[in-house]
């Protein structure tokens, strides 16, 4: 008899374990397609160019407890009438100088382009509900608008990127704070590549919210210089 009691409170004790390391919740798969059509216009018929981006993505993000993984992949191609680069930065894949090599060229030539990457390759740990930590390639944005948002110190405005929810992925360490449920403090540091050298981003960034309006400000060094931002935005 007692042989069996320590026996089935084993089987209990291997039950009760069972779920606490069986945390991964499911991970659900999304995804979108987009499509951006463009037309530039010349002083003649042959200054004029008629292109077309379009964007397949898929993304998901499992969480294991407090630890957090972000991957979204997606093929992008551009189709132009003349060889020639398109107005606005519509045909460029957003971002620039990152740190991990994540993008392919499938196919190119004088009139189509098909690229894949991974946009967003991350990992997050968050052991408080106010407290979390990233790195790797995120989408950081800090426009105060909902579509242009030129100011945003990490991806400004693209046409190919009109959305805040879908801005390209940055290189960078985050570390985010939650004082309230409506206020936020952010620091970021980036490190990027240009024609000029490594490049530092180091810029801490505070929001709250006070009735209707949402407050931000944020400060430090961008690409190496000193910088500061104030804004607000009312619904």
């Amino acid at each position: 008899m007692p042989n069996r009691a320590r026996m089935a409170r084993a089987v209990l004790a291997i039950a009760a374990g069972l779920p606490a390391a069986a945390v991964a919740q499911t991970p659900l798969l999304g995804g979108y397609v987009q499509t951006v059509p463009a037309v530039s216009a010349g002083a003649g018929p042959a200054d004029s160019n008629l292109s077309h981006f379009s964007r397949f993505r898929l993304s998901a993000e499992p969480a294991f407890g407090p630890l957090r993984i972000e991957a979204a992949y997606e093929h992008l191609v551009t189709l132009r009438r003349r060889d020639s680069p398109l107005g606005f930065g519509a045909a460029i894949l957003p971002g620039g100088g990152e740190w991990l090599d994540l993008q392919w060229t499938a196919a190119e030539d004088d009139h189509a382009v098909w690229r894949h990457r991974f946009d967003r390759l991350s990992v997050g740990w968050a052991p408080a509900g106010r407290f979390e930590i990233t790195a790797g390639r995120q989408a950081v944005s800090w426009g105060t608008t909902l579509l242009l948002s030129p100011a945003d110190p990490f991806t400004p405005f693209n046409p190919a990127d009109p959305f805040r929810e879908f801005r390209a992925g940055v290189d960078a360490a985050r570390v985010r704070v939650h004082p309230g449920p409506f206020s936020e403090i952010d620091v970021v540091f980036r490190q990027s590549g240009s024609p000029l050298g490594v490049e530092s981003t180091a810029l801490a960034r505070g929001l709250a919210t006070v009735r209707r309006w949402e407050i931000s400000g944020w400060g430090g060094a961008l690409h190496g210089d000193p910088a500061v931002a104030f804004g607000a935005a009312a619904a």
